[in-house]
Parts: structure tokens; sequence; C-alpha cells
């Protein structure tokens, strides 16, 4: 396996493994970004991120380092994840209900509160301590 002298920021020169070293391309044309190279010190295990120009490129993938190409992200919007169908004989969860719930978890009793909410009791309502 080949070994590549590099630059750490934080040791100076350190020896890693070749396919321990990541290019980053641009991939997207016609604006052209610069490419980088990125690997872990082998010494103080920081990243470091460093300008790529076209002979060090060739160089390093000649010495199997691996190729991550980056560029504008076009992504199309994700479907939202599948929700559980609500309990039959229960109202579905709003954002309100998800509103109260983070007010009810800044308040020093919120426990106490849920307790009696469980057991259809108003809030504030003797009988909500747990043993």
């Amino acid at each position: 396996m080949s070994r590549i002298r590099v630059l750490c920021r934080h040791c100076g020169h350190v020896v890693v493994p070749g396919d321990a070293i990541d290019l980053l391309i641009w991939s997207d044309e016609p604006d052209p970004e610069p490419s980088y190279y990125s690997f872990r010190c082998t010494t103080c295990a920081l990243r470091t991120v460093m300008l790529l120009d076209e002979p060090q490129l060739q160089l390093l993938l000649a010495h199997g380092a691996r190729v991550r190409r980056y560029g504008a992200v076009r992504r199309q919007p994700s479907p939202s994840p599948a929700l559980p169908p609500p309990q039959p004989g229960r109202p579905p969860l709003t954002h309100d209900d998800l509103l109260d719930l983070h007010l009810l978890l800044e308040q020093p009793d919120w426990w106490d509160h849920l307790l009696a909410a469980g057991e259809g009791r108003p809030r504030g309502a003797p009988g909500g301590q747990v043993s």
C-alpha cells in the first residue's frame, strides 16, 4: 500500500496511507470550483482539508486516494416519513399539541401535569404523585 507524506496543520509533515486520503472534486459544470484533499492525521487524529491542484490530484489518484464528488445539490423534496395512524377514538397529534407539550416540559411540575392528564383529571387535581 502506498504511503503519502502530507502536511497536518497541527503536527507538520506526517505519513498516511494513500487510501486514507479523500479527494473532494467539484463535479458540476460550467462553474468549476476548487478541489480539495482531506485526511485524518495519524498523530493527532484531527482532520485536515487542503486545496488541491492538478499535479497533486494526479499523484494522489495514482496512490489510491478515494474520490468524493461534490457540487450544487439538486435534490427533490423527500416525502414525509410515514406516521402511524392515530389510535381509534383519539384525535391525531397536531403542531399545537407539540407546542403545548414543549411549554409544559419547561414547567418544574410537568410530570404531575402529565400524570393528571393521563388519569383524566384536570391540571392541579390531587392524586398525581407517584410513590
